[in-house]
């Protein structure tokens, strides 16, 4: 097992996105040593660089304790190339994480992740969820993700309402969002990896009981 000063550690995929930028330093001010897996090479000389759909060395994770996966390619458009990259390459992490012994392993889903949806990134993101499930990953299901410092699909809306003249609204914006603070998602992801919440438990969501319409 690695440790460093002490402290278990976890490989955070995407984690120079949003979400994983934020779950990086929310497990690391909790004494956690995030190895950040990225699609570039960073800066420090802690890392790996990663890329959905490439085969992974499962050498790269032995001692590893813990996984979260939260990379996601949206460069794909075609359905054939998103299940390429998104699913085969995430069955293919977990299944180096199998190989290599590490203990937890969690997978950053989306609501929009339901039977019947319609959208592609919802559609790939449930048949991760399948893969995810039959090798005891846990699942969260996110809501919008926001935070102090507003990024991601968030931060692009407050982008276009601060920047943009006119802002459209389809269909009169009554879609309904549903938000959870990056906070509270990344307190969940810490009971995931401290054993609280049961490998069976399927997939969890987490967002405010109370839905925004986009307007």
């Amino acid at each position: 097992m690695i440790y460093l000063n002490g402290s278990p550690a976890c490989v955070v995929t995407g984690a120079n996105g949003y979400v994983g930028a934020a779950i990086t330093t929310h497990l690391r001010a909790r004494h956690w040593n995030v190895i950040p897996w990225t699609r570039q090479r960073q800066s420090s000389s802690q890392g790996e660089v990663y890329r959905l759909g490439e085969d992974v060395d499962p050498d790269l994770l032995r001692g590893i304790r813990a996984l979260v996966h939260c990379a996601y390619d949206f460069k794909p458009r075609k359905w054939d190339e998103i299940s390429a990259v998104n699913v085969l390459g995430s069955e293919n992490l977990f299944q180096a994480a199998c190989e290599a012994g590490v203990q937890s392993v969690v997978l950053i889903s989306s609501l929009s992740a339901f039977e019947g949806c319609r959208s592609l990134y919802g559609r790939a993101k449930l048949q991760i969820e399948g893969i995810a499930q039959s090798r005891s990953v846990r699942v969260i299901r996110s809501g919008v993700i926001y935070g102090e410092r507003p990024g991601g699909v968030f931060g692009r809306l407050s982008e276009q309402v601060k920047n943009s003249r006119f802002v459209p609204r389809l269909c009169g914006g009554r879609q309904v969002q549903y938000l959870v603070h990056v906070e509270d998602l990344g307190n969940l992801i810490l009971g995931c990896l401290n054993g609280q919440v049961p490998e069976n438990a399927g997939p969890v969501s987490i967002a405010h009981e109370h839905g925004w319409e986009l307007k």
